[in-house]
């Protein structure tokens, strides 16, 4: 029987590895993207960089942002409707369509400047 430090223990062990298992989830966000548009432009510097994403008529959210790409963006790609599939930023090309969901705080500039948290793009 464990004593009650052990019960904690266990039990933090338990919550610290339900919330790895939530921040490696390959899934998409439960809302509607902060902007759907197209990519308008791409920065590269090594792993991260920054996109430019232009919104649709009748889209969701703001009608320009420029989107940080930190380690933390989960990048995912989605052909023909099938599953979204793990990319990189080397995989992401101007003129793609992109859904993208915003992380942190975001800059009341325009165009909006802000980190993304989730990014979804198609041909």
């Amino acid at each position: 029987m464990l004593s009650q430090t052990g019960r904690r223990v266990v039990c933090a062990a338990i919550l610290i590895a339900l919330v790895a298992l939530t921040a490696c989830s390959s899934t998409l966000p439960l809302r509607e993207p902060d902007i759907r548009g197209i990519i308008t432009s791409v920065t590269r510097s090594g792993n991260s960089g920054a996109i430019r994403i232009e919104g649709v008529p009748g889209g969701t959210g703001d009608d320009k942002a420029s989107v940080a790409i930190i380690s933390g963006t989960m990048l995912f790609r989605t052909v023909d409707g099938a599953s979204p599939e793990p990319i990189t930023l080397d995989d992401v090309t101007e003129g793609m369509k992109a859904d993208a969901w915003f992380m942190g705080p975001t800059a009341e500039s325009y165009p909006v400047q802000t980190t993304g948290g989730t990014i979804l793009v198609s041909e």
